[in-house]
């Protein structure tokens, strides 16, 4: 597989994924001869999210929140900010819902971020969920 597909698909590590948006659930390649592949467990949100990936760009968590407290805007959504990430035209970006992301690969930011529903503030840096 060469880099330029991994690095479109988010495949750079050993995580389970569905790249192209195909069958029931995420999936990875085993180590077992016998068996080639097998469906992974998703999380839930209530469960620790890592950040995956050159700075999170390999995040599919559920955080909604941002750094500051306050809540993502949808990414298919254009107010109260207008932006380019729409996620029709990112597709392998996992822009799903209002939940904290990086597209672009890592190139966006620093870690997973939002743009958010505060008219002020335009986006800001997110966490991962973690377990209290």
């Amino acid at each position: 597989m060469d880099r330029a597909y991994r690095k479109i698909y988010g495949l750079g590590s050993n995580f389970c994924r569905n790249p192209e948006g195909l069958g029931e659930t995420v999936w990875c390649y085993t180590t077992d001869p016998d068996k080639i592949w097998e469906y992974c467990d998703e999380l839930n949100a209530e469960e620790s999210e890592g950040l995956w990936g050159w700075k999170g760009s390999e995040y599919t968590g559920l955080q909604t929140t941002t750094k500051k407290g306050k809540t993502c805007q949808a990414w298919d959504m254009q107010e109260p900010h207008m932006h380019i990430y729409e996620p029709e035209n990112y597709p392998y970006a996992n822009l799903d819902s209002n939940y904290c992301r990086n597209p672009l690969n890592g190139e966006t930011g620093k870690t997973i971020w939002c743009y958010t529903t505060d008219f002020i503030l335009m986006w800001d840096y997110c966490d991962p969920i973690h377990e209290e």
